[in-house]
């Protein structure tokens, strides 16, 4: 499942795990939300 998978079928979250997010995760959630900024401001 790809990152933008998982934020289109997000859902609430009552309990979150003490889980280490890898880099590259990390790093494909943040350059999605950059772009999706970039576009709304364009």
């Amino acid at each position: 499942m790809s990152v933008v998978d998982i934020v289109l079928s997000r859902r609430s979250i009552r309990r979150y795990e003490k889980k280490e997010i890898p880099n590259d995760v990390l790093n494909q959630i943040l350059e999605a939300g950059a772009r999706a900024l970039i576009r709304m401001t364009s």
